[in-house]
């Protein structure tokens, strides 16, 4: 402030703001991102491993039952038969299960891309009550 128009500076305001909070909060919100970015990759490599572990044995697992369906190992019972069914059939399901759970995370993360198809059947115990 002057005292005249032209005189000399007799009071000077200063206004003065503490961002200590904000840059506080700041680097809360920086640290937190990266923490949620590992976070996703790791679930991403979790997701990764756990598939090639569980599909490869399951496979095999599938692959067995068919060969025994088919006979090579010599002829089953009607209750061998019914028993080799059965597993084939929680294995598929099993594996249905194992890649739905693998595309929600390819779509979580932006690696897989929607396509629209008909209706799927489904072998599970709700659609079977209806």
């Amino acid at each position: 402030m002057r005292d005249a128009l032209t005189g000399p500076i007799t009071h000077l305001v200063v206004t003065t703001r503490d961002i200590a909070g904000r840059r506080r909060r700041q680097r809360d919100l920086d640290h937190a991102l990266m923490r949620a970015e590992e976070a996703a990759r790791a679930k991403s490599e979790f997701l990764a491993n756990t598939s090639h572990e569980l599909r490869t044995p399951l496979n095999a697992v599938l692959g067995y039952t068919e060969l025994m369906t088919a006979g090579i190992a010599g002829p089953l019972s009607p209750r061998q038969t019914e028993y080799i069914a059965l597993i084939h059939r929680s294995g598929e399901h099993l594996l249905g299960l194992i890649n739905d759970i693998l595309d929600l995370a390819k779509l979580d993360s932006g690696r897989l891309d929607m396509q629209e198809s008909g209706p799927r059947r489904t072998t599970s115990s709700a659609a079977a009550r209806s």
